[in-house]
């Protein structure tokens, strides 16, 4: 059970980390919704999603971690794209 708790103590670790780069990303997000408003430019850019999974691709070697980065960047595109169209709303 210590090698789970250290396990455990490891992910917590890596989640704070992940925590605060999505603070900051959800911030750029709301920027470029901003941005796509205001020049008229719609906020789908699937050529830009195609772009970032196959850069998860190269950096992940397709390894076994690649369907599981895929997956999570998939769910940031759609929480992304649906911020990006309310970047007019105000709300946080």
């Amino acid at each position: 059970m210590k090698k789970l708790r250290r396990f455990r103590k490891r992910i917590d670790r890596i989640d704070g980390r992940i925590i605060r780069l999505l603070v900051r990303r959800h911030g750029a997000v709301r920027s470029i919704g901003f941005l796509k408003k205001e020049n008229g430019l719609p906020v789908h850019d699937p050529d830009r999603e195609e772009s970032i999974i196959g850069r998860i691709e190269r950096v992940t070697g397709r390894t076994d971690a690649d369907r599981y980065v895929k997956e999570v960047f998939r769910a940031l595109f759609r929480i992304s794209r649906a911020e990006e169209g309310g970047a007019d709303d105000g709300d946080d």
